[in-house]
């Protein structure tokens, strides 16, 4: 697991910004976000990423410069060292979805408020505008995901199997 901090990579927060970004080394993070997956060691099945920003979503921000400036430099990294999923935040609402290629993409922003948000296009599978949350179940052929309401209401169910 690889946690990682997306704000310093977005080039919108460096203008007049409170987030305090220019005394990050966004370049080594980067080194470092590479060398981690391609030195782990063979028994290492499993590669996540977590990280606040989303790659892909269905809401608000689908097409929003942030997003696509996020997926230029981080989804090439991904694909190369086959990281299996990318878990965010930041949009406030519950998706699943897989473009084509290796990752899963899971947002799980949904814990104080919602907002709109709708099927992702190009490989969205689930999608939905209401509080909760996600479990993720590993073990050493699978990945079990469940999204559950606040009600406690199971609203999608995956498995990604590992060869």
């Amino acid at each position: 697991m690889v946690f990682i901090d997306t704000t310093p990579l977005l080039s919108e927060y460096y203008q007049g910004s409170d987030h305090h970004v220019q005394d990050q080394d966004t370049a080594a993070q980067r080194i470092w976000l590479e060398k981690t997956p391609s030195d782990a060691p063979s028994y290492i099945k499993w590669k996540l990423v977590f990280g606040h920003h989303p790659l892909w979503t269905g809401g608000g921000r689908m097409k929003a410069p942030e997003t696509a400036e996020l997926k230029q430099l981080l989804r090439p990294i991904f694909e190369k060292y086959k990281v299996n999923a990318y878990i965010c935040g930041y949009e406030h609402s519950l998706q699943h979805i897989k473009p084509p290629g290796f990752t899963h993409y899971f947002m799980s922003g949904a814990g104080s408020e919602t907002t709109s948000v709708v099927v992702h296009p190009d490989g969205g599978r689930f999608a939905k505008s209401e509080n909760g949350f996600m479990d993720f179940t590993l073990s050493s052929n699978k990945l079990d995901v469940d999204v559950i309401s606040f009600q406690g209401d199971t609203l999608y169910s995956t498995t990604i199997l590992h060869d």
